[in-house]
């Protein structure tokens, strides 16, 4: 039931923040109707359809993508997304403990899955802000060496995670 609680705030936050940066870019109408969106979430959540959390993530990445194309901020239609994206995690997470119903240690399994999911969350919006902001020019194999090395470390990071049993 927490995730639940958790999941429904990160739905109420990324649709205020994406009503916010509609409303802030002169478009009123649009920014209410994105302020529905976790209402009917939660009525459909309680009529059973677990389809419902899938279906407004999709909604919000086309809003904040139509969003993109009006020339809004990208640092804030990507903190909704991240946002959405974890309130869509979090649901399908308590979604699979209510189905395994009697697991041990549920406590433990929903705070390492909480912090696996702020760790990628958190590592994705790094990596986001630091390509907007750093203007750096690089050349083809510059760019190839860097990449091989960011996967490897991102590798490294999963690894040294998992050994240590979070």
């Amino acid at each position: 039931m927490r995730m639940k609680m958790i999941s429904l705030a990160c739905t109420i936050l990324s649709t205020v923040l994406l009503a916010w940066s509609y409303y802030r870019f002169g478009y009123p109408f649009i920014a209410l109707g994105i302020l529905i969106l976790p209402i009917l979430w939660a009525i459909n959540l309680q009529l059973g359809a677990q389809w419902i959390p899938s279906s407004l993530l999709f909604v919000i990445c086309i809003i904040s993508g139509v969003g993109l194309f009006l020339r809004m901020p990208v640092i804030w239609l990507l903190l909704c997304w991240l946002v959405s994206f974890m309130a869509w995690d979090l649901i399908h997470f308590s979604y699979r403990v209510e189905e395994a119903q009697n697991v041990e240690g549920a406590d433990q399994i929903e705070r390492h899955h909480m912090i696996w999911l702020l760790s990628a969350l958190s590592l994705g919006f790094l990596i986001a802000v630091l390509t907007l902001n750093v203007k750096v020019v690089l050349n083809f194999w510059a760019i190839v060496v860097f990449s091989v090395l960011l996967v490897w470390g991102i590798g490294q990071a999963i690894r040294m995670f998992k050994d240590s049993r979070l």
